[in-house]
């Protein structure tokens, strides 16, 4: 562990070359091509702004037929509805293959969502049903989203409808449900229609920048089988069901995006957990097949019902290598969502640094092996309504998947949150099923403040008594409440700091220098003043490291 930051390769911007540069590195029959949803037409050249392409469909067609160095350039200011399968040529390190924007004003909007068609028949009860041709993922009637039921099989029925929440449809079976008193005809309703934006595959070197991705069933995009991919300066997930999905990839490099679900719903009414994830929006990044070597940064992350970041695991894929830093993970406006989910062992040596987590709703779960946490600041971690038990925790290590082990956490500052701040859990798995775990030179200031949390009241660690859990490691950790001394749950044990270095060797865990350091303030960005311990001081990240960031910086200025 401890890798160098930065040991992928960014993309760069290449140059305008002289002629003969060009000439020699066959670059020859590379092209621009621009599409302009208004003013052009398919049946034109598209290789100058007064002879453009109009529709998305044909950039598919014609992708067929593009070289390394190529670069497609949407119209600023228009919306273009459609899928691009993008069928083309690789481009090269030197020449990637470009999808891009021109002209003035607001990025082009490559959209999924588009009015449905409905034939609406009453079955009674306020209740009504339209066939559509695709599982919508959102529904908007009248220009107002509307609140989703969970499927019938997690224990949801149609008495939910309109009853409950005010939840007003669902899908089944190629049908559309709605609870209405009035005749849905009266009404315009707007869902998702295609299922990716961008979809490519088994490619490598294709950049996607300055371009405002939304509206699909899925994900806005999807990279499977590529490499050396690079998405940047985009909005992408707004409308959507997901921003970017990974598979079977490497060398990605996804860096200052907005990934902004545009989700505002709450769910508290309905007093379950039930099928949060089923609700319409899940995760902006996500990958469940192997990929390696991807990095993540400078990204604001804003809203997504699941996680801003989930990297899962199952039977014999394998996610490492990851490097993600300096990103904005929030939640203000939702009732159930984190910053990161990782689950599954081979979710492993990822590297996740100088992030900010603000104001998220349900934990971050950092499983997986051989990971490392270090630098980023966690403030203001709420708990969710939705789900019972403890979900206010700014981090939780816990089995999903797999055993959690060897992962190291370290100079992190958690402010302010409402459950304990960090929590090892093993769900009443076996033997070392949380194990050689290290957290060391945290910073825990002001955490447990919710009265949903009688037992982790004040409490920055919080260490369950489950057999699958042993070994940990935790010294040199700072820890400060105005609610209590006791600032750690110990396996049953409410603990000081100083007690808890008591305990070194139960069960197995080294346990030593950890401290009170009273009467300390949340001082908002930059460096905390507070003495070291070891040789570097624990820090928030600084807000001129920030600066790329935008949710970041007008968060900390």
């Amino acid at each position: 562990m401890n890798r160098t930051h930065g040991t992928i390769r960014h993309m760069m911007l290449v140059p305008a070359l002289p002629l003969l540069v060009v000439l020699g590195s066959g670059l020859c029959c590379a092209a621009t091509y621009f599409v302009d949803g208004i003013n052009g037409n398919d049946a034109n050249s598209g290789t100058s702004e007064e002879a453009a392409w109009q529709s998305v469909q044909k950039v598919e067609n014609a992708s067929v037929n593009f070289v390394a160095g190529d670069t497609v350039k949407f119209k600023r200011g228009q919306v273009f509805r459609g899928r691009i399968r993008y069928y083309g040529a690789s481009g090269t390190a030197d020449a990637p293959v470009t999808i891009t924007a021109f002209g003035a004003g607001p990025r082009p909007v490559l959209t999924g969502r588009d009015t449905l068609p409905a034939q609406w028949t009453n079955l009674g009860n306020n209740k009504w049903s339209t066939p559509i041709d695709n599982p919508t993922s959102r529904l908007w009637k009248d220009g107002v989203e509307q609140k989703k039921a969970a499927p019938v099989s997690l224990g949801h029925t149609w008495e939910e409808f309109g009853l409950i929440a005010g939840i007003s449809w669902a899908y089944d079976a190629d049908t559309l449900y709605v609870y209405s008193d009035t005749n849905p005809s009266a009404s315009s309703f707007i869902g998702n229609t295609i299922w990716n934006v961008i979809a490519i595959n088994d490619k490598s070197y294709l950049r996607l920048t300055e371009l405002d991705l939304r509206g699909a069933i899925n994900t806005d995009i999807t990279l499977s089988g590529s490499h050396h991919i690079t998405i940047d300066h985009c909005n992408i997930g707004l409308y959507s069901a997901g921003g970017i999905n990974l598979a079977e990839t490497n060398h990605i490099h996804i860096e200052q995006n907005v990934f902004d679900s545009g989700f505002r719903l709450r769910f508290e009414g309905v007093g379950s957990y039930k099928g949060v994830a089923t609700r319409g929006v899940n995760d902006a990044i996500s990958s469940y097949q192997s990929s390696i070597d991807n990095e993540i940064c400078y990204n604001d992350f804003i809203d997504w019902l699941h996680a801003g970041i989930a990297l899962e695991t199952k039977n014999d894929t394998e996610l490492a290598n990851y490097l993600i830093h300096h990103n904005l993970f929030t939640t203000p406006n939702i009732s159930y969502g984190r910053g990161i989910a990782f689950s599954g062992t081979n979710v492993h040596d990822i590297e996740v640094y100088h992030n900010y987590f603000y104001d998220l709703i349900t934990p971050n779960q950092l499983n997986g092996r051989q990971n490392h946490i270090h630098h980023n600041w966690f403030k203001e971690i709420k708990d969710t309504l939705l789900k019972d038990g403890e979900q206010g925790q700014a981090i939780t290590l816990s089995p999903y998947n797999g055993p959690v082990t060897n992962n190291l956490i370290e100079y992190n500052t958690f402010t302010n949150g409402e459950g304990p701040c960090l929590e090892l859990d093993a769900y009443g798995k076996e033997e070392d099923y949380v194990s050689n775990n290290t957290l060391r030179k945290n910073l825990f200031v002001n955490c447990g403040t919710s009265p949903w949390y009688p037992k982790g009241i004040g409490k920055g660690i919080y260490v369950q008594p489950y057999t699958g859990m042993g070994g940990n490691n935790f010294f040199d950790n700072i820890l400060s409440s105005p609610l209590t001394e006791e600032t750690i749950y110990h396996r049953d044990v409410a603990v000081t700091p100083e007690d808890f270095n008591d305990r070194d060797g139960v069960s197995g865990d080294t346990i030593h220098d950890n401290a009170i350091l009273a009467n300390l303030s949340d001082q908002g960005a930059g460096p905390l003043d507070i003495s070291t311990i070891g040789a570097d001081a624990i820090i928030v990240p600084n807000i001129n490291d920030l600066k790329y960031c935008p949710g970041i910086y007008l968060l900390l200025r």
